[in-house]
C-alpha cells in the first residue's frame, strides 16, 4: 500500500511540476507520506490521490526496485548492445535502475561541489536575489532520473541525501570485464575495455583496468607458450606502470623461456640480447642472476682453454676460444683483458656477404665472391693499383725492376731480396718466376697458354734473382701480358700445398718456395675462411690481420644488423640503396668508414657462342631490343631515379675505358623492333632446320649468384617470354649439367686488348681453337687486334672491334655499378684507393670491438 502510494506521489509531482504547487497541501502530504514509509522520502508528494479513471482503468504499476545482489552484473551483450543504465543504490541497499545520470562520473561529488558553490552565492548575493537561488538549493539537492520501461511518466526524482552510491553504466561495464579476466576470458574482456576506452577513455579506474587486463592476457600468453606475444603485452604494461604487481615475475618467465630456446638453438647472441632486455627494465632479477653465473663459468672455461692454447703457440685457437667466450657471454669480468689480448695477436677479420666463394655450382666461371678473395689466394707477378682515365696502372710485390732492352724485345727482371714481417707473401727466387713462366709456355703442360708462347722467344735466368725474357714481337704493353703468372692454386683448400713438381716436370729449374698470400681453412657451415700462410713472427710491437671469414647472411639487411651488433666488421658489398642511405647518416659514418671501390662492376649478357639458335643475328638483337636497360638500372640494380652510382655501357669494359668506340650508343629498348626480329630469326632458323615450325625450344638463362642478379633476370626473362623467346632461369647456386644459352655475368675488365679474346671465348686463356664457332671476320680481327704491337694501333683496333660486336650483338652490355665497402673504424687500413675489397689486408690492423675503446 505504501510503495503504490509513493510511486503515485511521483508521478504526479512530474505530471504538475510545469504548475504552481500548493504549499499546504505539499507540506502535509509529504509529511504523511514519512510517517507511513521512509520509502516516501524517494518521490515528491502530490496533492490528492487519483482514482481509477472513469473506464476503470487500473492504476499503474509501482516502481521496479532491487535489493542489492538480488540483479547480477549485466552480460556482454547486454551492455554493448542494448540501451545504457546506470544503478542508484540507497542507503537502505535498495537500488533502482535508471537511464544514463548525469553529470557524470563522480555525480554525487560533482552536485555536492555545485551546491557549495550555490551556497557560496546565496550568502553574497543581494537579499532579492537570495530567494531565486534558494529554490535552486532545493531543487539541487533532489537527482532527476528517468525510469526505462515503465508505464506514464518515467522521470523522477530522488533526494540526493538519500543516494548511498552510483554505479554508472561504464562501472557496470567495468565490472563484467573484471569478472572475464577472472574467467580468463580475454577476447571478451578485450571487447568491453576497447569500446570503454572508445567511448570514454578518462572514466576513473579504467587506466587500472587495462593494466589488469594486460598482465592477465600476458599470462595467458605465457601458458600457451607464446613467449613473445607475452612479452609484447608486458612491454605494454611497462611502458604504463613499471612496478605493477607480478610484471617483474611473469617478465622474467617469458625472458626464461626465449634464453633457454636460445641456447638450445647455440644461438647465445639472442639469449644475451633477451637477457639485457631484463635487467635493463628488472635490475637484479633472479632470471638474470641465473644465468650470468651460468654463462659466466662457461666463458672462464673457456678464458683457460684460450690461455693454454696460446702458451702452446696455437694462437688461431686462443682467438677463437675469446670470441667464443664474446659470442657466450660478453658480461663476464675475466673476458675484457683475455679478449683483447688474444684478438690481438691473431686477428680474424669478419665479413658479412650473402653469396660465398666456391658457392657457383651450375655457373662454372669466377662469381662475384670468388673475385674478392682471388687477390689473396693467388698472387698475381703484377697487380692493378690505380686507375686513370680507364688506364690501369701496375705495381708488383715480388720485383725490384723490369727495363726494357732493344726497343722493348728484351726484359730484364731484379727480384726483391727483402720483405715485411707483414707481408702476406715470402721473397721469391727466379726459379719461382721462371717455371711458372715456362709452364705457360709449354705446349704439353696443361697450363699451357698458347697467345703468351708466342710472344716469348727465350727466357734466361742469369742469377737467383734475376732473369731476362726475349720476345718474338713487342707486346704493346708487359704488364698485363705477365699478369697470367700466380703463385698459389686459388682453388686449393689444403692446409698446406706442396711446392715440389715431380721429377718427370721438365719446366723446374730449382727448388719452388711457398709464396705465401692465404688459404682456406675450415669453418663451421654458412662460413667460408682464408688464414695467412706466413704467420707474423712473436715480438713484434703490432700484429695484422691473420685470417679473413666470411659470414653469410640472407639478405643485406640482416648484414647490417649483424654489423651493428658486432658479429662482423666489414661489409665488402652494399647494396646502393644503403649506400645511399649511410652516406647521409651521420652517425653511421661516426663509426664506420663508407668507402669508394676505385673499379665498378659491369654487368652483361653474355651468349653462347655453341648454341645452335643464338648463331642467328636477329634472335640476338630481338633479345637486346627487349631488355629495358635502364628500368632494370633504377628498379632492381640501383632502386634510384637519379642513377647516381650506375651507368648504361655499350661494352664488356669500364665506361671510360679508352678501347670504347665513342660513336657507339646504347641500344635503345623497343618491343616493337624486338617482336620482328624475333619473328624474322624463327623464319630463318626454320628456312635452316634449326627448329621444327616457327616454335623456338626453351632457352637455358645461368644467372651468377646474387638476389639483384636474379631479381634483373626475372624481369628479362618475363619481357622475353612476351616477344616469343621461352626462358627457363638456372641460377648459378644450383645443380646444372653445363647447358647454358645465355649468360648474366659480372666482371671488372681492366686490360680490354688482353682480356677480349679469353672473355668471347668464355675461357681462362686465349687459343686459337676457341674461336672456331665465331665467324671468320671475328676471328680475324681478334688476331689481328693480338699481333699488334703499337699501343694506339692497338686501341683503334679494339675500338673498330667493340664497334663490330654491337652491330652483330655479340654480346648485350647492361650496366655499369659503383662499388662501395664498409669498414669498421677499428681496422687501420693505409690503402686510400682501394682496388678490392681486401686490398691491402694483409697490412690491416684491427682494435677488438670488444676492447674499451669500442
Amino acid at each position: 500500500m505504501t510503495h503504490k502510494l509513493l510511486s503515485r506521489f511521483v508521478r504526479f509531482g512530474h505530471e504538475v511540476g510545469g504548475c504552481v504547487r500548493a504549499a499546504v497541501c505539499f507540506g502535509t502530504l509529504f509529511a504523511a507520506a514519512i510517517v507511513l514509509h521512509p520509502t516516501f522520502a524517494l518521490a515528491q508528494p502530490e496533492a490528492e490521490v487519483p482514482a481509477a479513471d472513469e473506464n476503470g482503468a487500473p492504476e499503474p504499476d509501482p516502481d521496479p526496485v532491487h535489493k542489492v545482489g538480488d540483479l547480477p552484473v549485466p552480460s556482454i551483450e547486454t551492455l554493448l548492445n542494448e540501451r545504457a543504465v546506470d544503478w542508484i543504490i540507497l542507503d537502505t541497499d535498495d537500488f533502482y535502475v535508471v537511464e544514463s545520470v548525469v553529470p557524470r562520473p563522480n555525480t554525487l561529488e560533482k552536485r555536492k561541489l555545485e551546491i557549495e558553490q550555490k551556497q557560496e552565492e546565496r550568502r553574497t548575493a543581494p537579499a532579492e536575489q537570495r530567494k531565486a537561488i534558494s529554490e535552486e538549493l532545493e531543487e539541487l539537492n533532489f537527482l532527476y532520473v528517468a525510469l526505462p520501461d515503465v508505464s506514464g511518466n518515467p522521470e523522477r526524482r530522488i533526494p540526493t541525501r538519500l543516494i548511498k552510491e552510483i554505479v554508472h553504466h561504464e562501472d557496470l561495464m567495468m565490472r563484467r570485464a573484471k569478472m572475464l579476466l577472472d574467467e580468463k576470458d580475454i577476447e571478451h574482456a578485450f571487447e568491453l575495455i576497447s569500446r570503454l576506452e572508445k567511448d570514454w577513455s578518462a572514466w576513473p579506474g579504467i587506466d587500472a583496468l587495462h593494466n589488469e587486463f594486460l598482465l592477465a592476457d600476458g599470462k595467458t600468453r605465457l601458458e600457451a607458450k607464446n613467449w613473445n606475444e607475452a612479452l609484447t603485452i608486458f612491454r605494454e604494461l611497462y611502458s604504463r606502470d613499471k612496478q605493477y604487481a607480478g610484471l617483474s615475475e611473469n617478465y622474467g618467465h617469458g625472458i626464461d623461456a626465449l634464453v633457454a630456446e636460445a641456447v638450445a638453438d647455440d644461438d647465445y647472441r639472442r639469449a644475451t640480447f633477451h637477457l639485457e632486455e631484463l635487467t635493463s627494465r628488472f635490475p637484479n632479477h633472479p632470471v638474470f642472476e641465473k644465468y650470468d653465473s651460468q654463462f659466466t663459468a662457461q666463458v672462464n672455461k673457456l678464458i683457460t682453454e684460450a690461455d693454454a692454447a696460446s702458451q702452446s703457440g696455437d694462437y688461431r685457437t686462443a682467438t677463437m676460444k675469446v670470441e667464443e667466450g664474446a659470442r657466450i657471454w660478453p658480461r663476464t669480468p675475466a673476458l675484457l683483458p683475455a679478449y683483447r689480448k688474444h684478438a690481438l695477436r691473431y686477428q680474424r677479420l669478419h665479413a658479412g656477404v650473402l653469396s660465398l666463394p666456391e658457392d657457383g655450382k651450375s655457373f662454372f666461371l669466377p662469381t662475384p665472391a670468388d673475385l674478392r678473395v682471388q687477390p689473396l689466394k693467388s698472387l698475381p707477378l703484377f697487380e692493378v693499383s690505380r686507375m686513370r682515365d680507364g688506364t690501369a696502372y701496375y705495381s708488383t710485390r715480388f720485383l725490384d725492376e723490369w727495363e726494357p732492352y732493344d726497343l722493348g724485345r728484351r726484359m730484364k727482371f731484379t727480384l726483391r731480396q727483402f720483405r715485411q714481417p707483414s707481408d702476406m707473401h715470402q721473397v721469391i727466387g727466379s726459379p719461382d718466376v721462371v717455371t711458372q713462366l715456362l709452364r705457360l709456355i709449354s705446349p704439353d703442360h696443361p697450363e699451357y697458354d698458347e697467345r703468351l708462347a708466342s710472344y716469348i722467344e727465350n727466357v734466361t735466368v742469369h742469377s737467383p734473382l734475376e732473369f731476362t725474357i726475349e720476345f718474338r714481337r713487342v707486346p704493346p704493353r708487359i704488364e698485363p701480358l705477365l699478369e697470367g703468372i700466380r703463385f698459389g692454386n686459388p682453388n686449393s683448400s689444403n692446409e698446406s700445398e706442396s711446392t715440389d713438381a715431380s721429377e718427370t716436370d721438365n719446366t723446374l729449374i730449382g727448388p719452388l718456395t711457398d709464396v705465401g698470400g692465404y688459404r682456406r681453412v675450415a669453418v663451421p657451415e654458412g662460413q667460408y675462411a682464408i688464414q695467412r700462410v706466413l704467420p707474423e713472427p712473436d715480438g713484434l710491437p703490432g700484429y695484422h690481420i691473420a685470417e679473413i671469414v666470411e659470414h653469410k647472411y640472407g639478405n643485406f639487411e640482416q648484414a647490417v644488423q649483424a654489423l651493428m651488433r658486432g658479429e662482423i666488421s666489414v661489409l665488402p658489398e652494399l647494396p646502393d640503396w644503403l649506400v645511399r642511405q649511410y652516406q647521409e647518416d651521420e652517425e653511421f659514418l661516426n663509426s664506420y668508414r663508407l668507402e669508394k671501390l676505385e673499379l665498378p662492376l659491369v654487368q652483361i649478357l653474355q651468349f653462347n657462342p655453341q648454341s645452335r639458335v643464338l648463331k642467328t643475328r636477329e634472335l640476338r638483337r630481338g633479345l637486346a631490343y627487349a631488355v629495358d636497360r635502364e628500368k632494370l638500372l633504377k628498379e632492381f640494380i640501383l632502386r634510384d631515379e637519379q642513377m647516381r652510382h650506375g651507368r648504361i655501357v655499350t661494352g664488356p669494359f669500364l665506361s671510360d675505358s679508352p678501347a670504347r668506340h665513342v660513336l657507339v650508343e646504347p641500344r635503345r629498348y623497343d618491343i616493337s623492333s624486338a617482336i620482328a626480329m624475333v619473328v624474322a630469326a624463327k623464319k630463318i632458323l626454320a628456312i635452316q632446320k634449326v627448329i621444327e615450325g616457327e616454335e623456338l625450344p626453351r632457352l637455358k638463362f645461368l644467372v651468377e649468384p646474387g638476389p639483384l642478379q636474379e631479381e634483373a633476370a626475372t624481369e628479362m626473362a618475363r619481357v622475353w617470354g612476351i616477344i616469343g623467346v621461352p626462358v627457363d632461369i638456372v641460377v648459378g647456386t644450383e645443380e646444372g649439367n653445363g647447358e647454358w644459352d645465355i649468360m648474366f655475368r659480372s666482371l671488372q675488365m681492366t686490360e680490354p686488348l688482353v682480356e677480349i679474346w679469353p672473355f668471347l671465348t668464355v675461357s681462362e686463356r686465349a687459343q686459337l681453337s676457341d674461336l672456331d664457332d665465331y665467324p671468320d671476320w671475328l676471328k680475324q680481327e681478334i688476331v689481328d687486334l693480338d699481333r699488334t704491337s703499337d699501343q694506339s694501333r692497338a686501341l683503334e683496333r679494339m675500338q673498330e672491334l667493340h664497334r663490330h660486336l654491337w652491330v652483330d650483338a655479340a654480346l648485350v652490355p647492361l650496366w655499369e655499378i659503383d662499388q662501395y665497402r664498409v669498414c669498421r673504424k677499428t681496422i687501420s687500413d693505409s690503402t686510400a684507393k682501394p682496388i678490392h675489397p681486401y686490398d691491402g689486408v694483409d697490412h690491416w690492423a684491427q682494435e677488438p670491438w670488444y676492447s674499451p675503446t669500442h
